[in-house]
């Protein structure tokens, strides 16, 4: 059996909000092993804050957040005050 078919049969044993888990680890293991994206590394440009937190896996991460919390007004009143 190989580690994919391995991966497969244990993580069906799962709930689905513990294989959703197993989906964002593998997804930031994804994202700490590839390269800066070439935006940030074109002409020695810094990386901008979305690149680090994609790289860091930080994006998506939330569980049961609104869809359009970073663009629904309501959900940025009484931000940085």
């Amino acid at each position: 059996m190989t580690i994919l078919e391995q991966i497969h049969l244990h993580t069906q044993r799962l709930p689905p909000n513990i294989q959703r888990e197993v989906l964002d680890f593998i997804e930031f293991l994804e994202t700490r092993h590839t390269q800066s994206s070439p935006s940030a590394s074109h002409a020695g440009a810094p990386a901008s804050c979305l690149e680090l937190a994609q790289n860091g896996g930080l994006v998506g991460c939330l569980q049961d957040a609104p869809a359009d919390l970073s663009t629904n007004p309501r959900h940025l009143q009484d931000y940085g005050v």
